[in-house]
C-alpha cells in the first residue's frame, strides 16, 4: 500500500480528515510540536480503514487502531514534529479503505506562511 498512488486529498466518500492538512510553523530546532488529526467516518456504514503513518524521522504518528469505525465516529491521531535543521519539511498520512484512498499532507516551515 505504500506504493499505491493516493490521488484524493483530505477526504474520500467514506473518510474525512479534520483538519484537512496539518501545518507546523514557527518551530524551534530540537523541540517537539504536537498536533491532532481526526479521521471521521462520514459514511452511513461501518468501515475498516488502514492507516499508513508518516514515513520520515521528523514526523511521528501515534494512534490506537480499533477494528472498525462506526458512522460518525473518528480515529484520533497524534502527530509530533521535531526538526533538526532550518528547512521545509513534508510528510503525509495515507488512509486506505475498501472504496478509496486519501492523502493528508503534513508540512512544516520556519514561518507562519505555510
Amino acid at each position: 500500500m505504500t506504493t499505491k498512488i493516493y490521488a484524493k486529498l483530505k477526504s474520500n466518500s467514506l473518510i474525512e480528515a479534520e483538519p484537512p492538512e496539518l501545518h507546523f510553523s514557527g518551530f524551534e530546532l530540537g523541540k517537539d510540536s504536537l498536533k491532532t488529526l481526526k479521521l471521521i467516518n462520514i459514511s452511513s456504514e461501518v468501515v475498516n480503514i488502514h492507516i499508513i503513518p508518516t514515513q520520515t524521522k521528523h514526523f511521528q504518528t501515534t494512534y490506537t487502531k480499533k477494528y472498525r469505525l462506526i458512522p460518525g465516529l473518528a480515529y484520533t491521531l497524534q502527530l509530533s514534529f521535531c526538526p533538526d535543521e532550518w528547512r521545509y519539511f513534508y510528510d503525509c498520512v495515507r488512509v486506505h479503505c475498501k472504496v478509496d484512498t486519501t492523502l493528508i499532507r503534513n508540512c512544516a516551515s520556519t514561518n507562519d506562511e505555510s
